[in-house]
């Protein structure tokens, strides 16, 4: 179904020519309705609508699609491990990654053909999601060549960038949760713009489907779903590359926390601690004289455990959420740059704790321990910059001192998490030359 808001003129001519989509609409806070769409005819085969409609290839003659076909299966739904490594990623994620961030439909990936486009295509996003650790670097394998982590990535996301442009998953939902997966892991310094890119699409997309209003109960809890992903998504987005949201509250008619009630418990808490981001990211915006969240709106990572139900969840996952809870503590204290921050006093409390807290997570010999999401690098990156403001800006020799192995702890981890993540490479060779 295709959301079509009160501001379009189409969806007063719809509700006065169809009083099924009529009698659908809400009775309060009506800003639109949903218009059925036709849905895609079942896919034979990943290549059914390569040439269809929706693909950049629509219109090609008979001969060019004869030359170009085989050239792009190769391309696309055969750039993928074998069945062995296959099963050992997918599940790793189901395993690891699913628990906390649910970016595939597991259902729909059980119900699809073995062949078909959609099944695929989460399994190239699995992939993509699992491969940054250290664990699984054996099955990175795709037509009997071992890749490293950047190079698998990279294989796989250009896959999955030309499968999207091709249309040949016909599922709209689908689409948006592969794009979401795109732009958390693309990979390397200049795909920047792919990254946001990826995303910017995704939440339109969203958008397109009405992910953001409330729909019938039978089908709201998919959605409503989705709607958590793409949310936290963007406020980690947000933060990642200092970019604007681009799903505002104001837009919203869904709270993401009455939303995550019906997820996993891991899941809950990350959408938590998502809400946690969206409340300091205010501090970041333009003309905000408020630089800090006061702890009465900051509450504990046992808390925020204890408030979504998830103390029980296991070690690895725990530290996952813990490492993307701390780095977002460490921003709930801004430092403006006119300010010397010798003169800050106990302000900074909370940071100085969670940097402490990411670093001792995060000891070299620990990387094992975590789930290598991006919030990982970003987390490790963020207790680095604060160690280098402290090493820069103290007047207390004992203090710069201390500071300065903070900062040689990081570019350790970091050069470690650089096998996964160019950021985390990056970002330690920009310490280095500081030091």
């Amino acid at each position: 179904e295709r959301f079509i808001g009160d501001l379009n003129p189409e969806a007063e001519l719809l509700e006065a020519s169809s009083p099924v989509i009529a009698n659908r609409r809400p009775l309060t806070n009506r800003i639109g309705l949903w218009r059925p769409e036709d849905s895609p005819e079942r896919m034979e085969s990943a290549t059914g609508t390569m040439f269809g409609p929706a693909s950049i290839l629509h219109g090609c003659s008979s001969e060019v699609r004869k030359s170009l076909l085989p050239a792009l299966e190769q391309q696309t739904v055969c750039v993928r491990p074998e069945t062995e490594h296959m099963e050992a990623l997918k599940a790793f994620y189901v395993q690891h990654i699913h628990p906390i961030l649910p970016c595939i439909d597991l259902d729909l990936y059980h119900r699809s053909a073995s062949d078909s486009s959609v099944r695929i295509a989460m399994e190239q996003a699995m992939c993509l999601l699992a491969a940054p650790d250290p664990a699984i670097r054996h099955h990175l394998r795709i037509a009997e060549r071992t890749y490293k982590a950047p190079d698998f990535i990279q294989a796989i996301l250009s896959a999955l960038r030309l499968s999207l442009e091709l249309a040949i998953v016909p599922d709209i939902t689908t689409v948006i949760r592969l794009l979401t997966v795109m732009s958390l892991m693309a990979f390397g310094q200049r795909n920047l713009e792919l990254t946001s890119g990826f995303f910017s699409k995704a939440v339109h997309l969203g958008y397109t489907i009405g992910v953001h209003q409330p729909r019938d109960t039978e089908r709201d809890q998919k959605v409503a779903d989705l709607f958590c992903l793409l949310w936290s998504v963007d406020r980690m987005h947000a933060a990642f590359h200092g970019r604007p949201i681009l799903m505002h509250e104001s837009d919203m008619a869904k709270d993401p926390m009455q939303c995550a009630q019906h997820c996993s418990p891991g899941f809950r808490t990350l959408v938590f601690i998502a809400t946690l981001l969206n409340s300091v990211i205010s501090l970041y915006r333009p003309n905000v004289e408020v630089t800090e969240i006061s702890d009465s709106h900051f509450p504990s990572f046992e808390e925020a455990l204890a408030l979504c139900e998830s103390s029980q969840l296991c070690p690895r996952m725990i530290t996952t959420l813990e490492l993307f809870y701390h780095a977002v503590a460490t921003l709930s204290v801004r430092i403006p740059s006119h300010i010397d921050s010798r003169h800050l006093g106990t302000r900074n409390t909370r940071q100085t704790a969670s940097v402490l807290q990411i670093v001792s997570m995060m000891d070299v010999d620990a990387v094992d321990s975590v789930t290598l999401l991006p919030i990982v690098p970003y987390a490790v990156s963020l207790a680095l910059s604060a160690a280098v403001r402290d090493m820069r800006h103290s007047s207390v020799a004992t203090k710069q001192e201390r500071a300065r192995q903070q900062v040689d702890k990081c570019c350790k981890i970091l050069r470690r998490l650089g096998q996964s993540y160019w950021s985390a490479s990056f970002t330690a060779e920009m310490a280095v030359k500081i030091l």
